[in-house]
């Protein structure tokens, strides 16, 4: 918002005599809050001062999204003494509060990314569980619904990992959930059986399943806030709600991929969601520029992380007491259709005139009206189905705001020098996690290579040796019926020489003959038969001499 002198906001202090100001007669309810307006009309003040009102009164505050990348949602925790003047007049005679600073803790997802040469502000980098990751999360990444076969192979994973194991352990589980689906019998492939009921595995799960998701998990190489259960540097979500003495603030700064980001986001509130049941404080969760997470009709990635956070924001509303949501967009109908509907208090400031014509179809607004949103007041808002108050005044929060040419970082630095590091430590000791990571996974890979090629081998040294056996048999029937045919002719011949013998007045009986070489009679008979047409074909052929 700019820079503007107490001038500007004269009016605003006129208008406090007669119509009662949501900046100072507030008080908070459960409920969910949107506020719609365009770029330098105070939606964003109207959303902090919303949010400091709900701190005030015991809630736990968490900003979830920061939209410029600029640490916006951070200046709370910045001295009031760089509140401008007009602001601190505002503040003080207006509103009648205390100009402060809100106790602070920002929060940003590990990134190699993370500037080392330089200090800056106190900032919880830190990891999320892979292990603990559901299905949502796997929707989201993979963008494919939380019943489909990708992500039930990536959950599955989850639940074998141990506490120790990360990123490369994970993908390596995926693989072997979808190798282990078929074991060797006798050199075919079957169905493995399920341990669970004992019954054939899905076959479900290619190649092409293990290659998707691997290419998925390849950004958390580099924005590495993936990790093991043991990770000293995993958030603590039940910590963080139970906290309602500081904000909680979410950036993104260094994650430099967009789906990253919102994967970042998503994950934080699923954290919360989570441990939602274990809350002691009432929590208020702030989220600007909420059509950037809920566009209406989102493709790709935000489809999903459309469809994830339109049932978490429903279930949060559905928790009723101790839960509030403050969201803004600049453009009403650039929100998913069913989360705007969903919102119980919508207040709009100046809009944009597309806004104005859909929403007076919807609302049966008059002419009066549609005059009076297209010249709404800067930090003047209408809420929409008040009927007795025409315009509300949302005010300055008492606590620094970022103006035109703030920069956090500088600020930071004059004030909280003291609190900055650096983080290069950090850094190396994450890229020593890493590349113990990868040790770990290329030692298990070339130890599960050594184990199939060993396989292999076997394999081809059985098949050689069973190869040389079958050969070798072969060749002893083969000689074996060589000898028989060999003795075969022998007994032939002695068959038809003792029959056809010159020296015997007579041929001896066929019975004689067998008797003799213990043959039956008719092989006898057969075995002098065959060797007379042999004889007969001999004598006939020409012999080599006579060819000569």
């Amino acid at each position: 918002m700019e820079s503007r002198e107490h001038d500007d906001y004269e009016e605003l202090t006129n208008r406090e005599s007669v119509h009662t100001s949501t900046g100072t007669g507030y008080r908070p309810s459960n409920c969910m809050h949107l506020f719609c307006a365009v770029t330098g009309f105070g939606k964003t003040l109207a959303m902090e001062d919303t949010a400091y009102e709900y701190w005030r009164s015991g809630y736990t505050v968490i900003n979830l999204t920061d939209v410029k990348n600029n640490f916006e949602n951070c200046y709370a925790m910045l001295p009031e003494t760089i509140i401008p003047p007009f602001h601190i007049y505002k503040i003080r005679d207006v509103e009648k509060k205390t100009p402060q600073s809100i106790p602070s803790k920002i929060y940003h997802p590990f990134t190699f990314n993370i500037p080392q040469r330089r200090n800056l502000p106190d900032i919880n980098f830190y990891t999320l569980p892979l292990k603990d990751l559901r299905r949502e999360h796997f929707s989201f990444l993979s963008e494919t619904h939380t019943s489909s076969e990708t992500v039930k192979l990536m959950l599955n994973a989850t639940n074998n990992m141990d506490n120790d194991d990360g990123i490369y352990k994970f993908i390596s589980l995926v693989n072997e959930a979808i190798e282990d689906k078929t074991s060797l019998y006798k050199g075919k492939k079957v169905k493995k059986i399920n341990k669970e009921f004992f019954t054939p595995t899905s076959t479900s799960g290619t190649l092409k399943d293990i290659q998707q998701i691997q290419s998925l998990f390849i950004p958390f190489k580099r924005d590495y806030f993936l990790s093991s259960v043991n990770s000293k540097h995993n958030l603590d979500f039940r910590a963080i709600i139970n906290d309602n003495k500081h904000y909680h603030n979410l950036t993104y700064k260094w994650v430099q991929d967009d789906k990253m980001k919102y994967f970042a986001i998503l994950s934080f509130l699923l954290g919360i969601n989570e441990v939602l049941d274990e809350a002691t404080k009432p929590l208020c969760i702030v989220i600007d520029e909420i059509r950037y997470l809920v566009p209406d009709k989102a493709q790709g990635y935000k489809q999903f992380l459309a469809e994830v956070i339109k049932n978490l924001l429903s279930t949060l509303r559905n928790k009723g007491r101790g839960v509030a949501v403050i969201s803004g967009s600049q453009v009403y109908y650039d929100i998913e259709e069913t989360v705007r509907s969903s919102f119980s208090e919508t207040i709009l400031g100046r809009i944009t005139s597309q806004d104005i014509e859909r929403l007076a179809k919807v609302m049966g607004w008059n002419q009066s009206v549609r005059q009076l949103m297209s010249s709404m007041k800067r930090n003047h808002f209408k809420r929409i189905g008040d009927d007795n108050v025409s315009e509300w005044t949302w005010l300055f929060p008492p606590h620094p705001h970022k103006e035109t040419n703030m920069n956090f970082f500088d600020l930071y630095h004059e004030f909280y020098s003291i609190d900055e590091k650096k983080y290069s430590d950090l850094v190396k000791k994450m890229k020593e996690n890493l590349k113990k990571e990868q040790s770990e996974a290329k030692k298990g890979a070339e130890y599960k290579d050594k184990r199939q090629k060993e396989f292999i081998k076997q394999q081809v040294e059985d098949k050689e040796k069973k190869s040389k056996a079958v050969r070798e048999l072969e060749k002893v029937k083969t000689e074996q019926k060589l000898e028989k045919k060999k003795n075969k002719e022998e007994l032939m011949k002695q068959c038809f020489d003792l029959f056809t013998e010159p020296t015997n007045p007579e041929p001896p009986s066929y019975s004689e003959i067998g008797r003799q070489l213990g043959l039956s009679v008719p092989t006898v008979k057969k075995y002098i038969m065959t060797y007379a047409e042999k004889k007969k074909d001999a004598d006939s052929r020409p012999k080599q001499e006579d060819l000569n």
